[in-house]
């Protein structure tokens, strides 16, 4: 069974949605990363300072966010089973050395890495082409293995009814980077309380 070096779970993997809802705005997760590093689709800098800062934001929960929690169990079989490395369940991860960043895998695999599931729309697909992993995936888990220590992670991209395996190896330089901008929006715009500038995106919000 893998264990984080660098990490510690602070809320079990059956933790249900409010709390896990409560406690990552606790601190900065992996789709926090890839927002702040400018390369999530769907959410903005703002919304994001809103969520951390208490607002009362309303969380949209789509059709494919649903979609994509109901196929996690089925991709970590079929990774299980393709690639024959065994997946145990993680509740959300807190670095030791950096409170304010937080990790939830989607598992921690049996190879000493973590897991990533991701439901890609047939618009999103050419991010997969040719070996590549999307941006804001590759976000999440540099930002991953920054919070836990750990040395690699397996993306599992499901695009229509393919199931798609990439490894992503840990990149020091990128994390280092990665790490800055996080804490640079942390202690300026959260507990600064700095708001960050609106984009047209924001007009509705």
């Amino acid at each position: 069974m893998t264990t984080c070096p660098d990490s510690d779970e602070v809320l079990p993997a059956d933790a249900d949605r409010d709390a896990w809802l409560d406690t990552r705005r606790e601190g900065i997760g992996g789709s926090d990363a890839s927002t702040i590093a400018g390369v999530n689709p769907y959410t903005t800098l703002y919304e994001l300072w809103l969520d951390k800062t208490g607002y009362d934001v309303e969380t949209r929960y789509t059709p494919e966010m649903r979609f994509g929690h109901l196929i996690e169990p089925v991709a970590r079989q079929v990774f299980t089973e393709d690639i024959g490395v065994g997946v145990t369940l993680s509740g959300l991860q807190r670095s030791r050395s950096r409170p304010w960043q937080q990790h939830t895998p989607d598992g921690l695999t049996d190879d000493g890495g973590l897991l990533e599931i991701k439901s890609v729309g047939w618009r999103e697909a050419h991010h997969w082409d040719d070996g590549q992993v999307a941006d804001h995936a590759e976000v999440q888990v540099q930002h991953g293995m920054a919070v836990t220590g750990l040395t690699h992670a397996w993306v599992v991209a499901v695009i229509e009814r393919e199931f798609i395996f990439r490894r992503v190896d840990r990149n020091q330089g990128f994390i280092d980077l990665i790490t800055d901008m996080e804490r640079d929006f942390w202690e300026r715009h959260v507990l600064g309380g700095e708001e960050p500038a609106l984009v047209a995106a924001d007009l509705d919000t």
